[in-house]
């Protein structure tokens, strides 16, 4: 992903409220399993990390997006902001819309 790419998806992503949150248990299965879901009716998700976690938000987001084969697009505070392109046919791609 090019800057120009990253810094269309963080204006996109401004307005988003955060989809899931990594609370205490850190990543789980089923945490990865609610971002995997989200990310695919979505492409690009926030989530939020609970100060109660064992992960600060910079390390949860590189687990994270390795995991699911997402990119992060940008560490806010406690907010990820997460894009994966979906292979949904007749979906239209936020990137294809720069």
């Amino acid at each position: 992903m090019n800057t120009k790419e990253r810094s269309y998806l963080r204006g996109r992503a401004n307005t988003l409220k955060p989809l899931v949150f990594l609370g205490k248990d850190g990543v789980t299965e089923n945490f990865l399993a609610e971002i995997r879901t989200s990310l695919y009716h979505n492409e690009l998700i926030k989530v939020s990390v609970l100060k109660a976690g064992p992960l600060d938000a910079k390390t949860a987001a590189a687990e994270v997006a390795e995991a699911t084969g997402s990119e992060v697009v940008q560490v806010l505070g406690s907010k990820i902001t997460l894009f994966r392109e979906t292979d949904k046919e007749g979906f239209e791609h936020l990137l294809d819309k720069m």
